[in-house]
């Protein structure tokens, strides 16, 4: 079996990661620790391989994946095609998060080119690849729910049963235009560029839900909750191992599973 977890060298990646290798399946498995840096990548392969014995032959491969780059992307998912011959399991984990009150249109569009520009980019290559009874997750957040947009009007074009990847597009882009020229409040938009990028994420795994018709693959998007991560400032009230559960748990799923693709968190379906 294959994985690849974006984002795994620190924080719930890595623990996402440590937990699919401390995992004994059917099969050896093999998961694929995608990171930017080649140094912090191979460090923490490094470190999932040798700290704890690794059971059924199970192993961590570092694959360089940077988000804003979208050839990385490209070269990850032609060596993984070549060399495996598909996937089984993909977490989209790997996110970025601006500190304190940062607010201006470089805020929102970096943000949204790494967690939602990014995260798509790495669907569109990989699912592909993706082998009948595969497990998509999503690692996105309760900051993200639909209840942070003030305007009704909005959040129905956010939830339109037809929607589709352009439409969603245009939304996440009038979104940043509203930021750029600060009409976000008199237009209906949150002041919020991370809850907005994991909305729109959460929106995107709802389409890739919908038009999936593979046998036996699931999606989902998961919220790990508020995690004592870099991306917290080490604020966060629960461990990144717990943050960790969930996206494992989804990853994991037999094929006979009767848990139903959607947005979970603490391995319980939630409305988003």
């Amino acid at each position: 079996m294959i994985a690849l977890v974006t984002g795994a060298n620190q924080g719930i990646g890595y623990y996402i990661a440590h937990g699919l290798l401390h995992s004994v399946l059917a099969k050896p498995l093999t998961v694929f620790v995608a990171a930017r840096s080649f140094e912090k990548g191979q460090e923490a392969v490094y470190k999932l391989n040798n700290e704890l014995p690794l059971p059924n032959n199970n192993k961590a491969v570092f694959v360089k994946i940077d988000l804003d780059d979208d050839g990385t992307i490209v070269e990850a998912a032609k060596m993984i095609q070549s060399t495996c011959g598909g996937l089984d399991i993909l977490v989209n984990n790997a996110a970025m998060a601006w500190k304190g009150d940062a607010w201006n249109e470089e805020v929102a569009r970096t943000t949204f080119r790494t967690n939602y520009f990014g995260t798509m980019s790495v669907c569109n290559n990989f699912l592909p690849l993706i082998r009948p009874y595969g497990r998509v997750v999503n690692v996105s957040s309760f900051v993200g729910r639909l209840s942070i947009i003030p305007k009704p009007e909005i959040k129905q074009q956010f939830t339109k049963p037809n929607l589709n990847v352009e439409e969603l597009n245009d939304l996440v882009n009038q979104f940043i235009q509203s930021v750029a020229d600060n009409t976000y409040a008199q237009k209906g938009w949150p002041k919020s560029c991370y809850g907005m990028s994991k909305l729109a994420l959460n929106a995107y795994t709802r389409i890739l839900i919908r038009d999936e018709k593979r046998e036996g693959v699931l999606i989902f998007a998961v919220c790990p909750g508020y995690c004592s991560t870099s991306m917290s400032s080490f604020r966060g009230t629960r461990p990144p191992t717990k943050g960790a559960e969930t996206p494992i748990w989804l990853s994991l799923l037999p094929k006979d599973t009767n848990v139903a693709p959607g947005f979970y968190q603490d391995k319980v379906q939630q409305e988003w």
